[in-house]
Formats: C-alpha cells, structure tokens, sequence
C-alpha cells in the first residue's frame, strides 16, 4: 500500500554545506556547516508539489569545535509550517586562537596596511 500511494523527495543529502561559520577569534576563523543526514520528505502520489525552503539555525557556539559537533538546526519548511528539523554540524576542527596569534595577525595587519 505504501509504495503505491507515496513517494519519497529528497531535500538536501548527507554532508550537503548549507551555510559557514565565521568566529573571530578562532582558528580557522571560517568553517563549513554541514547537513548531519540526508533531508527526505514522504509526499502522495499525484499530490500537488509543493516548495520547500531551507532556514539556517546556529547555536550560540563555545570554542573549541570538533568535527562533526552538532552547530545548529536546519529547518525544513513549507509556506506556513516546518516541515522538519535536521541537525547542522562542523565540518572540521575550529580552535581558540592562541594569544601569539592573536598579536602575530595584528602585527602583519599593521605591516600590510590593513588595519586602517
């Protein structure tokens, strides 16, 4: 009965990149947020087909980040209600920036002119 009368729509696939995060403070200071599992939606056969938008939903974020750390929650939605929520996470390792860093990236911005 299920196969006849339903059919499966693929939103976004594991791994997908939907969105970075940018930290200052951070090193790196920019990484990817990736989607933790592929995004499927059961419809009815013959039903109308509908459009579904993405919304990008980022936690309030501590440092240090792993790989793999879940960084958000992706938001499936219809014109009205969401649909479904898959969780985002960090694409590769994302550190604190170590006090030398620090003074070593404004010694460069000062040498190079950037920071004006």
């Amino acid at each position: 009965y299920g196969f006849n009368n339903y059919e499966l729509t693929k939103i976004k696939n594991k791994g997908d990149v939907v969105g970075e995060i940018t930290l200052d403070k951070a090193s790196p200071e920019k990484i990817s947020v990736m989607v933790e599992s592929d995004v499927n939606l059961i419809k009815k056969k013959g039903e109308e087909k509908k459009e579904y938008h993405c919304e990008v939903k980022l936690n309030d974020l501590k440092l240090p980040l792993k790989k793999g750390d879940i960084v958000g929650k992706l938001l499936i939605k219809d014109d009205i209600n969401t649909i479904k929520e898959v969780d985002l996470v960090s694409s590769s390792n994302m550190d604190k920036k170590s006090f030398l860093d620090t003074w070593l990236n404004l010694l460069k911005s000062v040498l190079t002119g950037d920071l004006i």
